[in-house]
């Protein structure tokens, strides 16, 4: 025992030397967790975004003063379920994608509209965590309006453009109405009367025509209606007709679409004269050429949907690499000051709210030289009408080289 009793006071006193040493050790990693902690929350502080984080009951554990600023609580948000402070998130973008990077712990980027008494549009960041979720937003109501406004514009000048055409295309039948008219009334043959007579119908049936395209290009409805490719590809073409005569242009069609797809019409009929326009100023200047326009059913290989294929074709001067890339992208124009640059950017973010897609392949070879557009639209989606402020979504643009 005498031997026993300085050997347990030795490792008795060992091991409280050694737990005074973990004590101390785990002192300085709390002090350094701390300086960590406090660091971390000056950055998030300073940051221009608005942060908050959320427990795994979706509680906010955590937000800076940006966060308690946009989102306007008029109480103490810490602790509290982010769902019953904000009902109205509940089924939006918001809560769609908190819950899936909740549950799977995926990242994600959106924007979105949250109402009033927020009534602000948000670009947000979500990143999962061992706790929740942590995200990260900020405000792009401004750029948003700007967008409206800059899209407003383009269709002010996309109809200036429109009505010329339509101008020069209602023009000559009318001409040709009023010349008939004098043959008429100088003629004393009942037989030529009444084929002067006949042709000048056929003159007027041209114009009234034109004018029911016109109409039903800029109509508009609240919901999407069901339309045939033949009906919006007819429609554009007939107000392009004297362009495509006076740029010696060839239209060459092939339709084996049948199957009608749900759409606003006015927005698909507006990408299509965006596009053919755009053919026939690349042909203009090349003296001529073809102008090929294709229709079919097929599949989006990349998601396995249905849909209607369009593509618009042309034998043009073609585009380089870097003007392909960024044809989709807002203010980019080859035309000098005669282009805004918005239309394809604006074409895009409709086909985007269609959930389709639209695609661009150039050459500028000497055996192959032109550009084709393709434009694939599902049929069984259910488009998106525009929101304001702002007509546009964000989303990827697809090309293929």
């Amino acid at each position: 025992m005498k031997l026993l009793i300085p050997a347990l006071e030795d490792a008795a006193l060992h091991q409280t030397n050694r737990l005074e040493h973990v004590v101390i050790d785990l002192q300085l990693q709390a002090e350094e967790v701390h300086k960590l902690g406090a660091r971390l929350g000056s950055v998030l502080e300073s940051t221009t975004d608005a942060v908050f984080m959320l427990d795994r009951q979706w509680n906010f554990s955590y937000l800076n003063r940006h966060a308690v600023a946009l989102l306007k609580a008029d109480h103490e948000l810490l602790g509290r379920n982010i769902w019953d402070e904000f009902p109205a998130a509940i089924g939006t973008e918001f809560w769609k994608n908190y819950q899936a990077t909740m549950g799977s712990g995926t990242p994600v980027k959106f924007e979105e509209y949250y109402p009033q008494p927020v009534d602000r549009w948000f670009e947000v960041h979500a990143f999962p965590n061992d706790d929740g979720i942590a995200v990260f937003f900020h405000d792009i109501t401004d750029r948003r309006k700007a967008d409206a406004a800059l899209i407003k514009n383009e269709k002010l000048a996309a109809v200036g453009r429109l009505a010329a055409s339509i101008a020069h295309e209602i023009n000559n039948p009318l001409e040709s109405v009023t010349n008939l008219l004098y043959l008429a009334q100088s003629s004393t043959s009942l037989k030529e009367v009444k084929e002067l007579v006949v042709t000048a119908d056929r003159e007027l049936r041209r114009i009234g025509a034109i004018t029911s395209q016109t109409l039903r290009f800029h109509k508009q409805t609240s919901k999407p209606t069901e339309v045939t490719c033949d009906e919006i590809a007819g429609g554009v073409l007939s107000t392009y007709q004297g362009r495509i005569l006076n740029s010696n242009v060839k239209v060459e069609i092939r339709s084996n679409a049948r199957r009608p797809v749900l759409c606003f019409e006015g927005e698909i009929r507006q990408v299509v004269n965006n596009l053919v326009g755009n053919a026939i100023d690349a042909m203009h200047s090349n003296g001529g050429g073809r102008l090929l326009l294709r229709n079919r059913e097929g599949t989006d290989w990349r998601t396995g949907r249905k849909g209607l294929y369009l593509t618009v074709g042309d034998t043009g001067v073609g585009m380089s690499t870097q003007t392909r890339v960024k044809s989709f992208e807002p203010f980019f124009t080859t035309k000098g000051m005669e282009g805004t640059g918005l239309g394809l950017w604006i074409s895009k973010g409709i086909v985007d709210r269609h959930c389709g897609k639209i695609l661009v392949k150039s050459s500028q070879g000497e055996r192959h030289r032109g550009t084709v557009f393709a434009l694939f639209l599902p049929f069984e989606s259910q488009p998106e009408a525009a929101k304001e402020p702002g007509a546009l979504t964000t989303g990827s643009v697809w090309r293929e080289t």
